[in-house]
This record gives C-alpha cells, structure tokens and sequence, in this order.
C-alpha cells in the first residue's frame, strides 16, 4: 500500500576497564549504514467506515501497519568498526550488530516517525481504493460522490469534519 525508503545508520560501542576500572583497554565501536525499504499496509478484515454526506465519503480505514521484516538493500550496505588499543573483537561486535539489524529495523518500521513517512502515501492509496470500489457500485453512483477523506484509526480522528479531501473525483 505504502512504502517508505530510508538510510538507517545503526551502531554500538563497547568500553572495557581492568583493574578496579582504573586501566582502560579502550574502546569498540561498529557502526553499519544500510538502506531500508519500508512497507506498510492496512488489514483488509478489520473494520472500515464508510460514510457519504453531500458528496463527501469520509472513510476511516483500519491502522497502517508495517509489513515486516523491512527490506534490507545487502547490496549497499556499509560496515565501519574501530577499535582500541587493547581491543580486538571488532569483527565480534560488528557479527552482533549485523545478527540484531532485522530486529532493530522491525521496531523502528513501527515508530511513529517512519509510520509518518508513509501515512500520506498509504490516505491516497486508501482513496484510490475507494474510488474504484464505490464507482463500481451503482448504489453510490458515480455522480454521487464528489472528494474522498481518508483517516486511520490509529490517527484518533474519527469524526473529525474540518479534514480536507484526500482525493477529488472528476479532476
């Protein structure tokens, strides 16, 4: 329904001390820099909402959702690791922080900012949807239905009156 593209720059670092952490052996840091391919959907058996008045259908779709796992670009995918004077499990850290990419990736495909990424493409996909299904029907007509609204339920703005269309018909 929607996608979301994105470079995610994911990292740890390391620190060791000796003796009562009065000696340093110093520090590991890795980092990895991959694109993400994000995708979202909404789940077609949950419930919908659909309301026309005056030529407005206000639909309120299920939650937008990500499709998980993301889609992780391997092909351009960048390793960095630095270590310490006394360190030597770079290649150690940098294997953990490649095993916990899927997993970090599926919780921020979920975070509220790169749901937003998505948001506007998926209302639009939503209307087109919309479109094509009530001008199918000849219950709507359709002449009947001039602008589709589209909110998720996520959003929290059910009934909300003053949003503008997300889609106008016959432009």
């Amino acid at each position: 329904m929607a996608i979301a593209e994105s470079v995610e720059t994911l990292g740890r670092t390391d620190e060791r001390w000796v003796l009562w952490d009065l000696l340093p052996l110093g520090t590991t840091t890795v980092e990895i820099r991959v694109p993400v391919t994000y995708r979202y959907h909404v789940r077609l058996d949950e419930p919908w909402t659909v309301r026309v008045e005056d030529g407005l259908c206000r639909v309120e779709a299920p939650a937008l959702r990500p499709s998980l796992p993301p889609a992780i670009h391997t092909d351009r995918i960048e390793r960095r690791a630095e270590a310490g004077w006394l360190r030597f499990d770079a290649a150690e850290q940098l294997a953990a922080l490649e095993r916990s990419l899927t997993p970090r990736l599926a919780g921020l495909a979920r975070d509220p900012r790169h749901l937003a990424f998505a948001r506007e493409p998926a209302r639009l996909a939503v209307a087109r949807f919309v479109r094509a299904w009530l001008l199918g029907r000849e219950a709507w007509g359709a002449g009947g239905v001039r602008a589709i609204a589209v909110t998720f339920a996520d959003e929290g703005l059910a009934g909300e009156t003053a949003l503008p269309p997300t889609l106008l018909l016959g432009d």
